[in-house]
């Protein structure tokens, strides 16, 4: 697998996320070390933890006090048993949804398995790229992107602020800063015309209007853009409450940088009216202060939904009832059945936190010193053979079996 960098190099995805991890994490154990918390430069591996964003996210709502819950309304608490919630994390490329029920204390129940679809804040950010290139053409912004890279980036973080302030009712004109000169002269270059006139002559023109360095949008048009990706949102959340686990929740949950957009939260509140749409304050830093709660206390979430079915490759005596032939072999007088899928854990059960799972597998053959047990996942809830559609191996595990003989173990 390649990654495209924003002057189009194609490199190894391994190698990308290698170096970013890598390069984050010295960077802060350095800053760390500096202001003197004496932390070793290296962090044990049993040290790390994975954290899911939708999960820790409700970790941090469960300790904010309802003064900080925007649209908890009088009377309501994260703290009663039983309640249950969905969380809509709602960040940058995607918007991951899973649902929990409230244990006792600050316990956490994953009804619903985390599900994710691309509607975060990037495909707004698509569609706004894309006027671009409907004025300019793609040529124009490739050479911004890959020549002027600080200008390209300027006018991003530019959007991204706007993005953040649009509401449902904002009308009239919104004003919009851009890198007037590099624009300018990029467009004499490639297309002859200078930058008002490219405008003038756009599909678009009728619909934007240029003031010194900014480009005014009609207000109308700019919410036109967040359309496709609230229709997103709105279909994914109807897909997790048709669920019979999330059929019967009253409360969502809108966390990440996305959800502190108003044209999201009042989408989301007038499709969902009968439900409680709750944002924290903070919304942005949810992710990331949840993390650090879920770091101290792991035993946070008590429960979660299996993503995939686990299991072992193991052989059986053949059975031509339920075998198929191709997978038939002899083993002395016996035929057996090779590449069966036996699995201990299924997709879509409830597994709790540091669960164990006892299985007994016996030897094949006689005086059979050692088992290679292959273990195998996949997405399928009820796999025949390992090598089926879907399938994959995880790893091997070496067995020593203790005093081999003549005689099954």
């Amino acid at each position: 697998m390649t990654l495209d960098d924003i002057t189009a190099r194609t490199l190894p995805a391994k190698d990308v996320f290698s170096l970013s991890i890598r390069a984050l994490k010295d960077h802060l154990l350095e800053e760390l070390e500096k202001q003197g918390t004496g932390l070793k430069t290296e962090i044990p591996g049993e040290r790390l933890l994975i954290a899911l964003e939708p999960e820790v996210a409700s970790v941090y709502c469960q300790h904010l006090p309802i003064e900080k819950l925007q649209g908890a309304g009088t009377g309501f608490t994260m703290s009663r048993k039983g309640s249950k919630f969905m969380i809509v994390d709602l960040g940058v490329g995607t918007a991951d949804i899973t649902v929990h029920e409230k244990l006792d204390g600050t316990r956490l129940k994953e009804l619903c398995k985390a599900s994710g679809d691309a509607c975060g804040g990037t495909s707004v950010d698509n569609a706004f790229y894309q006027i671009f290139v409907n004025i300019f053409g793609v040529l124009v912004m490739n050479l911004l992107k890959k020549k002027y890279t600080s200008s390209y980036m300027d006018l991003f973080r530019e959007f991204e602020t706007v993005k953040r302030n649009i509401k449902t009712n904002t009308s009239g004109k919104v004003n919009f800063t851009i890198p007037y000169v590099v624009l300018d002269q990029i467009c004499k270059e490639q297309l002859n015309k200078d930058f008002p006139a490219i405008l003038k002559s756009s599909t678009l023109a009728d619909k934007l209007s240029l003031l010194g360095d900014k480009i005014r949008f009609d207000a109308e048009f700019m919410k036109s853009l967040y359309k496709p990706t609230i229709d997103s949102i709105i279909a994914h959340v109807k897909d997790v409450m048709r669920k019979k686990e999330a059929s019967d929740v009253k409360t969502f949950l809108l966390v990440a940088g996305f959800s502190e957009s108003p044209m999201i939260q009042e989408a989301v509140r007038k499709a969902f009216s009968a439900q409680r749409v709750i944002v924290p304050e903070d919304s942005g830093l949810s992710v990331l202060k949840g993390a650090v709660l879920f770091g101290q206390r792991p035993d946070f979430i008590s429960s979660r939904i299996a993503r995939y079915t686990y299991g072992v490759k193991i052989s059986e005596k053949f059975d031509k009832q339920k075998h198929d032939e191709q997978k038939r072999y002899q083993i002395g007088n016996t035929s057996r059945c090779r590449d069966i899928f036996k699995s201990f854990m299924k997709a879509d059960t409830s597994v709790l936190a540091g669960q164990k799972v006892l299985q007994f597998y016996n030897t094949t053959t006689p005086f059979q010193n050692k088992m290679a047990l292959q273990v195998y996942v996949t997405t399928t809830e009820n796999p025949k053979y390992v090598d089926d559609n879907g399938c994959s191996m995880l790893g091997e595990l070496d067995v020593v079996v203790p005093n081999p003989s003549i005689e099954e173990h």
